[in-house]
């Protein structure tokens, strides 16, 4: 289903719907159907329109890379994804949150699909680690609004609100270890050494 959804012009409606068959089942005496050719495939006669908009399901977070993937019950569009819509949390529903996180500069997959996966990026991930926030999955909720994307038809997805957040529901910690990058400034007359890490 979210393979022929991911198909833009494939059964969109009634005049985009064909079949074509090769054994697809025998009768009681074990004949084998007769093959429909793709240039006899037969047109649809009833088609029900797709009126469902996408959820989210659920999503996940690895800290070590960066990547924040996105899990919809159906096939989404990835250039319609409004990375700065989406919000992370500190804490639950029933609860104020104080540290919240929005990416600026990240960027997401452009392949269409059920799953789409954000890549923080430098700025953003270390930013994210600054704050009191995402340091384990007990502290790691997301929120977002109405239409953060649409599905192949054009249909908004449901809003993720803050009184009930969705928690992620697989993170992985941060093991990588600091690393310094750049010695940029010694200064003897103030006592001043600039370290810049990763």
């Amino acid at each position: 289903q979210n393979a022929i959804k991911a198909l833009r012009s494939l059964a969109i409606d009634s005049n985009s719907t064909y079949l074509r068959a090769d054994s697809l089942v025998r009768d009681m005496s074990s004949n084998a159907l007769q093959t429909i050719s793709p240039t006899a495939a037969l047109l649809v006669t009833a088609f029900g329109v797709d009126t469902v908009r996408p959820y989210l399901q659920k999503w996940t977070l690895n800290m070590n890379t960066g990547e924040l993937s996105l899990y919809f019950d159906e096939t989404v569009s990835a250039s319609t994804l409004s990375i700065t819509s989406i919000t992370l949390l500190e804490s639950g529903p029933a609860s104020s949150s104080t540290a919240n996180f929005t990416a600026t500069t990240s960027t997401s997959s452009q392949q269409d699909g059920p799953v789409l996966t954000v890549t923080l990026s430098r700025a953003d991930l270390n930013e994210l680690k600054r704050l009191s926030l995402c340091t384990s999955e007990n502290d790691c909720y997301l929120i977002m609004p109405d239409g953060t994307v649409e599905d192949a038809i054009g249909h908004l997805s449901y809003e993720v609100t803050t009184d009930n957040p969705r928690r992620v529901s697989n993170y992985t910690f941060d093991t990588t270890r600091v690393r310094l990058e750049k010695f940029s400034l010694f200064d003897l007359s103030t006592g001043t050494i600039a370290l810049q890490f990763s």
